[in-house]
């Protein structure tokens, strides 16, 4: 035994109330990482600045959805960058892998949302990405309220 004493009850693992970057257990809690945003805010600031808050935006949601579910396949930065560089034809399929990623996220916690993927890919494709990224923002958002308890 060492001059600290005996370790706590479960060992060495993290408390409850981890600091931030701290591993979170499985559980509503990964999404308290997800904020809310409002779409209309969002969608004007995008247009004010000619587009860069837009990519904000992207990075942020998607920098969030990779922490609430733990998917390392996806990254924000490399996303936005072949975004750029492929004039939105990767941000297409961007959109429709987060709308696979939120259903997954609300099925695995029990929360019943339609699968929006479809539709935001085809809205994506046909040159109207707003009303699909409204889409994504809804399920975000839904998410988001989970994470803080409120259903």
């Amino acid at each position: 035994m060492s001059q600290y004493g005996s370790p706590p009850p479960g060992g060495f693992g993290y408390p409850p109330n981890a600091p931030f970057g701290a591993p979170q257990p499985a559980g509503i809690g990964q999404l308290a990482v997800l904020n809310e945003r409002s779409f209309v805010k969002d969608l004007l600031l995008a247009l004010v600045t000619c587009g860069i808050y837009g990519f904000y935006a992207f990075y942020v949601t998607e920098e969030e959805l990779a922490k609430a579910s733990g998917d390392p396949s996806i990254n924000a930065v490399k996303d936005l960058l072949l975004t750029i560089v492929t004039c939105g034809i990767w941000g297409i399929y961007c959109y429709w892998r987060n709308a696979k990623k939120y259903h997954e996220l609300a099925t695995r916690h029990g929360i019943q949302r339609q699968d929006q993927s479809t539709i935001v890919l085809i809205t994506m494709a046909l040159g109207v990405g707003f009303i699909g990224w409204y889409l994504l923002q809804e399920e975000h958002n839904v998410l988001a309220a989970a994470g803080r308890g409120q259903r």
